[in-house]
């Protein structure tokens, strides 16, 4: 795993397609990392309160396997999921800030990406799944450098970004993302503007005047975006896939929110559930039959 210390931050670039009216907060924002730890102890509480009402239905879930393990189906898919490298918001944890929106790597998460590189150069991935926010493109295309020169795309997908609370975790508009990053395929990208943001913008106030966490208080969009993923990534043809995404977004697929992710052995389940470094690189060989289309 690559190395978290905190290096020099990067110029923040115009945030273009930013929200009109991001008031921010002057309340000091809590640690994202003491907040997950907290809400943890309220997912496995959840399923615990779950497990009893899926007794007398099939919940599908996703089985995780040791990576390139024997006992692994033939079915199974080669996935290699990576935490995005450091961005600016992890520096300065000023997540409502404007100049945090959609927030970019730093100089020492460009650092991360091509020690990143140094590993997955030597993998078969035949493509490479991010989320469309600019720091996970940014760790996709750096830290996939050599597999990305073998022809491989980077397909950009909303189900797998980060949940959405803050101005950092807000996506810029599409065209502005297309812009900067040409190369990347935003064909599943429907939306023009930032529909999570506007669904929890609509719901609750902007920052001033809502300034708790959004999406990660709402189990079920969680859920639901797991399930998009983990569908999406099943009807993909291709059997060797990185996933780039965030810290509290697979910690919650890791934890079993909505009981969408199981394990085989204690080894793995101890791998994929202990904290995510940045940029880190966690792979398995993961059941997907349960998502993949009904013929």
């Amino acid at each position: 795993p690559a190395s978290t210390l905190k290096g020099p931050r990067s110029h923040l670039p115009a945030s273009a397609g930013m929200p009109r009216s991001p008031r921010v907060a002057r309340a000091g924002c809590s640690d994202r990392s003491a907040f997950l730890a907290v809400l943890l102890v309220g997912l496995r509480w959840e399923l615990r309160e779950q497990s009893s009402l899926c007794s007398s239905a099939s919940v599908p879930a996703a089985r995780f396997f040791e990576f390139g393990a024997p006992s692994a189906p033939p079915c199974a898919k080669r996935l290699h999921f990576v935490r995005h490298a450091q961005g600016t918001h992890n520096v300065n944890k000023e997540y409502r800030s404007p100049a945090n929106f959609d927030a970019r790597l730093t100089d020492l998460g460009r650092t991360q990406c091509e020690e990143l590189e140094r590993t997955t150069r030597d993998l078969d991935v035949e493509l490479v799944v991010a989320s469309p926010l600019t720091r996970t493109i940014q760790t996709a295309r750096l830290g996939f450098a050599t597999v990305l020169g073998r022809g491989v795309r980077v397909v950009a997908e909303e189900s797998c970004r980060e949940t959405v609370n803050f101005l950092c975790d807000c996506r810029r508009d599409k065209s502005a993302l297309q812009a900067d990053f040409c190369d990347v395929d935003f064909f599943h990208i429907t939306s023009e503007a930032d529909p999570i943001w506007a669904k929890y913008e609509a719901k609750f106030g902007d920052q001033e005047a809502f300034t708790l966490h959004r999406e990660s208080n709402d189990v079920p969009a969680i859920t639901a975006r797991i399930t998009s993923l983990f569908s999406f990534l099943a009807a993909c043809p291709e059997t060797s896939i990185a996933v780039v995404s965030h810290y509290a977004f697979l910690t919650s697929i890791f934890n079993g929110t909505g009981g969408l992710c199981t394990f085989a052995d204690g080894t793995t389940a101890d791998l994929f559930r202990a904290s995510l470094k940045n940029c880190e690189l966690r792979s398995a060989s993961v059941d997907l039959s349960a998502f993949e289309p009904s013929t």
